[in-house]
């Protein structure tokens, strides 16, 4: 049962104990009497729940929440990455393949310039998912890994507990594009195990927005291929903390 069905049959139940405390009330029969306990009862059962039960779980998955936000963010972030790939430059067939929407960028030695949510690289694809799914997987045995993981939302758990196991994750770390139309991946679940990773992403990210990458323009490639240079030059120096823009390996973030 989801956290809404069980707000749901809370609400519910919490009503009928108040209109069963209510017949008792209006009426003096040993109906209205009986009524009027049971309602008590329940009443009673669920203020028990609530103050012992409820506030400390809460309290814990606040906690955890609190705890746990860097790694979670990192993860958003990384399947955010690999899911812009594949709704931009690739696509996953329902005969278990991946396709190259572009053949162009299928040679895993050629860096291409694309950009994804205002940040800007220069990378090969294959590298770049592969990059993408380690960071994702360490980020998820951090999470895992720390005591207060099943203090989190349930659902929340279930997603994580989920992504640690994908075979489409697993699969995807070592895949090579090749030039060629259809690159194939050796097991036979793969459009159901990518179609699971985006609904897993969804409910993460609480969005139905998928996110997409989109090539640079050539004037961005321009200032790109300018600015890194000079921060990685930079980067030496104290003065590094004055440019206003950041650098980190292959990506270069252009402030809005």
């Amino acid at each position: 049962m989801d956290l809404k069905s069980k707000k749901i049959s809370f609400y519910a139940l919490i009503i009928v104990a108040l209109e069963l405390i209510l017949f008792g009330l209006l009426h003096s029969s040993k109906i209205a009497v009986l009524a009027q306990s049971i309602g008590v009862s329940i009443f009673a059962a669920y203020i028990f729940y609530f103050v012992t039960i409820y506030v400390p779980a809460e309290k814990k998955k606040k906690q955890a929440n609190n705890i746990l936000h860097s790694p979670m963010t990192n993860v958003n972030s990384h399947m955010e990455k690999i899911l812009a790939i594949f709704n931009g430059l690739l696509t996953v067939t329902k005969d278990n393949t991946i396709a190259c929407k572009d053949d162009s960028i299928a040679n895993t030695q050629k860096k291409i310039y694309f950009k994804i949510d205002n940040l800007l690289y220069s990378e090969n694809i294959s590298s770049f998912i592969a990059h993408n799914v380690r960071l994702l997987k360490k980020n998820i045995d951090k999470i895992v890994g720390n005591r207060c993981f099943y203090n989190l939302d349930e659902e929340v758990i279930d997603n994580i507990l989920r992504l640690q196991s994908s075979d489409f994750l697993m699969h995807l770390e070592h895949m090579q594009l090749q030039r060629t139309d259809d690159i194939k991946i050796h097991y036979g679940d793969l459009y159901k195990d990518f179609k699971e990773f985006k609904q897993i992403y969804v409910s993460l990210a609480r969005t139905n927005i998928l996110p997409k990458i989109e090539m640079m323009t050539e004037q961005e490639r321009k200032h790109y291929n300018v600015i890194v240079p000079e921060l990685i030059m930079r980067s030496q120096s104290p003065e590094m903390s004055k440019v206003s823009a950041i650098i980190l390996n292959n990506v270069c973030y252009i402030p809005k």
